[in-house]
């Protein structure tokens, strides 16, 4: 039963390890590190059966680098997960250092309970230290499952330590692949190991999934929401408690001269400063998306008609201020805004829409640069509106 146990684990590690090598082709980069960690463990543990033949000391200092190194790439995992970038040198020269403690032990002092109090004790801190690092960055329930899986897999190590440093008989490096320790090992190690690759595939599939969603959601040229995406926030944002939600319908005024006369990646420049501008102006929980072409719609939740009417003139504010001309623009750039509240009766977002779309026509037809309420409240220019200057 031994000898299954020694065989099963590795291979089990080595299909877990390819599949995580296989997500990391989605563009998750933490998965490259669980697979490139996973596949170094399954090594660490198949080296020993597989070259029985060598000396014990080449087989166990092999064997520990690439233990040491499974631990290290968990940790880094852990940390690239959760957008933390710190810990990386000190975590590596703590692996080095306690690589140097055990050639020491192994070769020189032949110890085979103090090799396994420092490679087990060094594992624990090389992966306590990142889930310490992250332990405030676990928001969603599957980041949290990680988290917690994470400590078991530090208190079970830990736990396996203070064990065999109290408890276990003492035995020789050459008893030690038939020791009931050795057999112990490799269950608890078995199933910490088992737990953690489930539960850190499910995080990575969980996120290809949600980019995939997010890509599908989201314009490519803004990074905003686009009007799927805005149809499913806005579903959300109406499902819940907001009292009054109010909506800013705006479009980029002249924007084909803008085309027509400086190009469009000069266009698309401009669209893209349009959705900052916006997206700074805009209170916390709005919903600001690009409806296509240059038009731009916003949900402003816990708002009246009255104060979206505000914050659509802080917004014409700094569209004016802008310094344009740092695209080349000679003149200026301006937009022009309806605004809408979501009545009780409407059965639609859309209603609301239209009836903002309407107020946003009638701001061009009375002469552009102004906000029109779909109620009939008007802010009219500040100035004329500027005038693209073609080139000539």
């Amino acid at each position: 039963m031994n000898e299954d146990f020694a065989f099963l684990l590795p291979v089990v590690m080595g299909l877990f390890g390819a599949a995580f090598l296989i997500v990391a082709r989605f563009g998750i980069r933490s998965s490259a590190y669980w697979g490139a960690g996973i596949l170094s463990a399954a090594l660490g543990f198949v080296v020993p059966l597989s070259i029985p033949a060598l000396p014990v000391k080449p087989v166990a200092m092999t064997a520990e680098a690439l233990f040491f190194a499974a631990f290290f790439l968990y940790g880094q995992a852990l940390l690239v997960h959760f957008g933390r970038s710190t810990l990386f040198w000190q975590r590596l020269s703590l692996a080095l250092l306690a690589y140097v403690v055990i050639a020491y032990v192994v070769i020189v002092a032949e110890n085979l309970q103090l090799e396994l109090f420092v490679s087990d004790l060094t594992c624990v801190i090389l992966l306590a230290t990142a889930v310490a690092a992250v332990r405030h960055r676990a928001r969603r329930p599957i980041d949290k499952l990680l988290f917690w899986v994470m400590v078991f897999v530090c208190a079970e190590n830990l736990l396996r330590v203070i064990v065999f440093l109290f408890l276990a008989s003492p035995i020789t490096m050459d008893q030690f692949a038939g020791s009931d320790y050795s057999f112990v090992m490799q269950i608890t190690a078995t199933v910490g190991a088992m737990v953690m690759a489930m539960t850190a595939l499910a995080v990575m599939t969980v996120n290809v999934v949600e980019r995939h969603r997010n890509d599908a959601d989201s314009d490519s040229l803004t990074g905003l929401l686009n009007r799927r995406g805005f149809d499913r926030a806005a579903a959300g944002l109406l499902a819940g408690e907001a009292q009054d939600v109010a909506l800013i319908l705006f479009d980029i005024d002249h924007f084909k001269r803008i085309n027509d006369d400086y190009g469009h990646a000069v266009g698309d420049e401009v669209i893209r400063s349009i959705a900052e501008v916006a997206a700074a102006v805009l209170p916390g929980g709005s919903i600001l998306a690009r409806f296509g072409g240059e038009e731009f719609v916003a949900l402003l939740p816990n708002h009246t008609a009255a104060r979206a009417l505000d914050v659509a003139g802080r917004m014409q504010a700094a569209i004016r201020k802008k310094n344009w001309r740092n695209l080349g623009l000679e003149g200026g750039v301006t937009a022009s805004f309806g605004i809408d509240a979501l009545g009780r009766g409407d059965h639609s977002i859309y209603e609301s829409i239209g009836r903002a779309d309407g107020a946003m026509y009638e701001a061009k037809r009375t002469g552009r640069d102004r906000i029109v309420s779909a109620g009939g409240t008007t802010s009219p220019a500040a100035h004329p509106h500027l005038r693209i200057i073609r080139k000539q």
